[in-house]
This record gives C-alpha cells, sequence and structure tokens, in this order.
C-alpha cells in the first residue's frame, strides 16, 4: 500500500527482510525531481488560489464602500419632516443672485431702521404715517400707498418698497439707487446722496422685515383724471 509523500511502500524501510527487495528500491531521480516539482507546482496553484480569494473580497468591500452614499441619498426623500423642513429653510435662507435675503448684522438692520425712520421714507410710502403722527406699526412701514400725488407730471403714487426690494440683491439695489430718476415728489436726488453702508443697511431693514402689502397704483399721465384722493400740486 502506498501511503508515504513520495509513492513508495510504507513497510519500505521498516522491515529488515525486505530492504533488498525490488519493492523497496530507491526511485530514479528524474522521478523524484518530477514529483518535488509537482508538489511545488500544486503549492503554488493553492497560493494563487488563496491570492485571488482575498482580492476578491478587497474589491467586494471596496464596492459596498463607494455604494453607500448612493444609499444615503437614496434615503433621503424618507428623511425625518423635521430634517426636510430644514434643508428647505436653508435653501430659501441660501445667498442667491436675485433676492436673497441673508443674514446680517443686528447692527446693520438697526441702522437700516433708524434711517427709513428718519429720512423721511415713511412720509410718502407708508399709509397714514404722516396723519398719525408717525405711530404706525414698523410692519406697515414702506408698504406704499393709494394716495397720489397730481401735477404737471400727472399723478404718482408711492411705491410699495418692501415688494420692490424683495426683488432685487443688494448690488441690484445700489445700482438701481443710483441710477433712478422718478418723477416728483420722489427726492432722488437725497438717495443718490447716500453712501454705500447707508444704502445698504436700508436694504438689509427691508429684506429683514420680508414682502408685505399691495403695489401701488400705477402712474397717470398728465391730463388723465385719477381715481381716489390726491394731493394737489400747481399746475
Amino acid at each position: 500500500m502506498k501511503d508515504d509523500s513520495f509513492g513508495r511502500d510504507a513497510s519500505c524501510g521498516r522491515d529488515p527482510s525486505r530492504r533488498r527487495d525490488a519493492a523497496c528500491a530507491p526511485l530514479p531521480l528524474g522521478a523524484l525531481l518530477a514529483l518535488v516539482l509537482g508538489s511545488l507546482a500544486s503549492a503554488v496553484l493553492t497560493v494563487g488560489t488563496a491570492a485571488t480569494f482575498l482580492m476578491a473580497l478587497m474589491l467586494t468591500a471596496g464596492e459596498a464602500r463607494a455604494a453607500q452614499p448612493g444609499e444615503r441619498a437614496a434615503a433621503a426623500p424618507g428623511a425625518p419632516a423635521a430634517t426636510a423642513a430644514r434643508a428647505a429653510q436653508v435653501a430659501q435662507t441660501a445667498p442667491s443672485g436675485k433676492a436673497a435675503a441673508p443674514r446680517h448684522d443686528p447692527a446693520l438692520i438697526a441702522r437700516g431702521r433708524y434711517l427709513v425712520q428718519t429720512a423721511g421714507c415713511n412720509d410718502c410710502h407708508t399709509p397714514g404715517y404722516a396723519e398719525a403722527g408717525g405711530q404706525v406699526p414698523e410692519k406697515a412701514w414702506l408698504t406704499g400707498d393709494r394716495l397720489g400725488w397730481r401735477g404737471p407730471w400727472g399723478t404718482t403714487y408711492p411705491t410699495n418698497l418692501r415688494l420692490r426690494l424683495a426683488e432685487m440683491s443688494r448690488d441690484e439695489w445700489l445700482r438701481f439707487a443710483r441710477a433712478m430718476q422718478p418723477r416728483p415728489p420722489m427726492p432722488w436726488f437725497n438717495v443718490r446722496a447716500m453712501s454705500d453702508q447707508d444704502l445698504t443697511a436700508i436694504w438689509a431693514w427691508v429684506k429683514a422685515m420680508g414682502p408685505a402689502g399691495e403695489p401701488a397704483p400705477q402712474a397717470l399721465p398728465p391730463g388723465q383724471a385719477p381715481v381716489g384722493p390726491v394731493v394737489m400740486f400747481p399746475q
């Protein structure tokens, strides 16, 4: 029975009476080398198989890690309502090129409020401000007025600045304030004389207050009679 690693009878070498038997003769050198080389080749194949297996495991782990961001993204629609609401809030308050409402320093907003109150903006652009001696809730400031101003230029109405500036970025507002020249009685020259810092402060306050009110009536050309109350200037 052949059971040793070189294919010889396991009893050879143990029974003295068989030491010279042809069955127990040593294998030829060529056969021995062939067996050794075959064993080495088998070992190499075994190591290669193990290496291939390990590489397969590593690739599988890498694919699993790469898939995790996609899995998280796919899970996003099922996120809690509070998280979705927070994301929507961030998206709404993120700066944009059009009508962003950035979070300004409270001191800048307070400066804008002061300028709106003391520079005469409310006198025309806030309904009932002069008649009430300035005692109008702040939430109604700069919401425009339906009281017309009639003169040789026609009839004009104070613009709702809370709506107008809501559509403007800071840079758009600065360019508009520097270039506008509306009809009377708007003192556009005083607005042009303001510094960029003061104009920015007014814009920041308006943005902080947010849109409110309704658009003012459209201006009328000379000779067209207005409907509603007006302040008459000499013709």
